[in-house]
C-alpha cells in the first residue's frame, strides 16, 4: 500500500472513531460532523461508484446510533459522496475557498436530505433545523474540515497525471 493512501486511511479511519466516541459526548445541537468531512476526503480521491459506497457504509455506521431512523443517513451520505467524487475529483482541495465551499454544500445537503427522510421533525422544529442548525452546523463543520483536509495527502488527479 502506498504511503499517502496508508496516511488516508488512517486519517478516516480516526475521524470516523472521533466521530462516533467523541462528538456524542459534546452534545448540544449544533454537531460537528467529523463522518461528512471522512467521507468527502475519501469522496475526493476515488470514482462515483467507490464514493457513493463509502458514504452508504458511513451512513449506515451512523445509522446503526440511530435505528428509528434507519437509512436516512446511508442514503444522505451516499448521494453527497457521489456528488463530491463526480463533480470535484479532489480538486477542490487545491484552493481553500473550493474546500469550504464543497464542504459546507456537503453538510447542508446531508443535513437537509437526512432530516427529511428520516420524518422525525415537523413543523416549528423541522424549519428552525433547516433553516438555522443545518447552516451553524455546516459552519462549525466547514472551519474543522478545512483544518483536516488540508493535513491529509493531496489526492492524485488521474485525469490531468499529477499528484
Amino acid at each position: 500500500m502506498e504511503r499517502r493512501t496508508l496516511g488516508l486511511v488512517v486519517s478516516v479511519a480516526a475521524l470516523v472513531l472521533l466521530d462516533l466516541a467523541v462528538v456524542p459526548v459534546l452534545g448540544g445541537r449544533v454537531v460537528l460532523d467529523l463522518l461528512l468531512i471522512a467521507v468527502v476526503a475519501a469522496a475526493g480521491r476515488v470514482r462515483p461508484g467507490g464514493a457513493a459506497l463509502i458514504g452508504f457504509a458511513f451512513g449506515v455506521l451512523r445509522d446503526s446510533t440511530a435505528p428509528d431512523a434507519f437509512g436516512a443517513s446511508a442514503l444522505a451520505l451516499s448521494i453527497v459522496a457521489y456528488g463530491v467524487s463526480r463533480l470535484s475529483a479532489g480538486a477542490f482541495e487545491e484552493r481553500l475557498a473550493a474546500t469550504a465551499a464543497v464542504l459546507a454544500t456537503a453538510r447542508v445537503v446531508s443535513d437537509v436530505l437526512a432530516v427529511l427522510v428520516a420524518g422525525r421533525l415537523h413543523g416549528t422544529e423541522l424549519l428552525l433545523r433547516l433553516l438555522w442548525w443545518a447552516p451553524v452546523g455546516a459552519v462549525v463543520t466547514t472551519v474543522v474540515g478545512v483544518f483536516v483536509l488540508r493535513l491529509l495527502p493531496p489526492p492524485v488527479d488521474l485525469r490531468r497525471g499529477r499528484r
